[in-house]
C-alpha cells in the first residue's frame, strides 16, 4: 500500500503543478492585457491634459465673408499642422443649429488658420487666427466649439 500511496501523491502533485502553471499563464496573460490597456488610457489622457486651447475672441469679417476667431494654445504641447487638419470646428448662432466646419481651402463650409509666427506649428503660448468661412449664415451671439484630434474640447459663446 505504501507504493500506491506514493504514486497517487506524485500524480496529484503533478496535476496540481499543471493546474498552477495553467492558472499562472492565464493570469499573466490577462495582466499583460490590462497593463497595455491602462498604458494606452494614460497616454491618451496625458495628451488631452497637455493639449489645451482657449477661444479668446471673435468677430464677423464682412469683406472676407468669414468669422474670425482668435485661439490661444495654453497647453504644454504644440499643435502641428497635421493635428489642425484633423480638427473640427462647430459654429452657429447661439441657440440655433450649429454646423461642422472642416479644415480646408477657404471655400464656404471650411476653415483656415494663420500661424502668426509662420513656422507651421502652433506652439505653447501662441495665438492662432482661425477664419471660418460661413457664407454669412451666422448671427451674433455665436457658439463656437473646437475639437482637437486628441479629444480636447473648448467651447465659447462670443458676442461680436
Amino acid at each position: 500500500m505504501g507504493e500506491s500511496t506514493t504514486i497517487v501523491h506524485a500524480l496529484l502533485t503533478i496535476a496540481a503543478l499543471l493546474l498552477a502553471a495553467i492558472f499562472a499563464v492565464t493570469v499573466l496573460g490577462r495582466l499583460g492585457f490590462l497593463q497595455s490597456t491602462l498604458s494606452d488610457l494614460i497616454r491618451s489622457k496625458t495628451e488631452i491634459i497637455q493639449t489645451n486651447v482657449k477661444i479668446v475672441s471673435g468677430f464677423y469679417n464682412e469683406s472676407e465673408d468669414a468669422y474670425v476667431i482668435y485661439v490661444k494654445n495654453i497647453g504644454n504641447r504644440p499643435v502641428t499642422q497635421q493635428m489642425l487638419n484633423n480638427t473640427d470646428i462647430y459654429l452657429g448662432t447661439y441657440g440655433a443649429e450649429v454646423k461642422l466646419y472642416k479644415y480646408g481651402d477657404g471655400s464656404v463650409g471650411t476653415w483656415t488658420a494663420t500661424d502668426i509666427n509662420g513656422d507651421g506649428i502652433w506652439g505653447s503660448g501662441e495665438t492662432l487666427i482661425i477664419k471660418v468661412h460661413t457664407g454669412g449664415e451666422v448671427q451674433s451671439p455665436v457658439y463656437v466649439k473646437i475639437v482637437l484630434p486628441t479629444g480636447f474640447i473648448n467651447e465659447e459663446i462670443i458676442v461680436g
